[in-house]
């Protein structure tokens, strides 16, 4: 028989910050290989599995073999819809680089995130079929 919600599992998952930038990283609902997320994540191969074997035991993660390589995935857009209401109530951080400053431009002009297209682009198309469909 099941009991209640374990929501301290998943606390402790977003506890760590290599695992929500892997979870950030998969957000764009593309698979992803180990070394791939750990060069992104700034991590060792071998930490990254770690977090990503932990990622997969709550089934928030998934994977797949195509030959020796490992492919990682978003279970469900319920993570990826979780992690998006996170950030909105997140203090925001300070921009510290320039490349961190020409990143968020970027992700501000146009980004897709798991499945709807976000930023400026995603804004001004929404705009454009609201004007077309709803307002006619």
């Amino acid at each position: 028989m099941k009991g209640f919600p374990d929501l301290q599992a998943t606390t402790k998952v977003l506890a760590d910050q290599s695992r929500l930038e892997i979870l950030t990283i998969l957000m764009d609902g593309k698979y992803h290989n180990v070394s791939e997320l750990a060069k992104k994540t700034k991590i060792k191969s071998h930490t990254a599995s770690y977090h990503l074997k932990q990622l997969c035991e709550l089934n928030w993660v998934a994977s797949y073999k195509q030959g020796r390589n490992v492919y990682y995935h978003l279970c469900s857009e319920d993570i990826a819809e979780l992690l998006e209401k996170l950030m909105n109530i997140s203090p925001v951080k300070e921009i510290s680089s320039l490349n961190e400053s020409i990143e968020l431009e970027k992700l501000k002009k146009g980004r897709s995130c798991y499945r709807h297209l976000a930023g400026k682009i995603g804004v001004d198309f929404f705009m454009l079929w609201f004007k077309r469909v709803v307002l006619n």
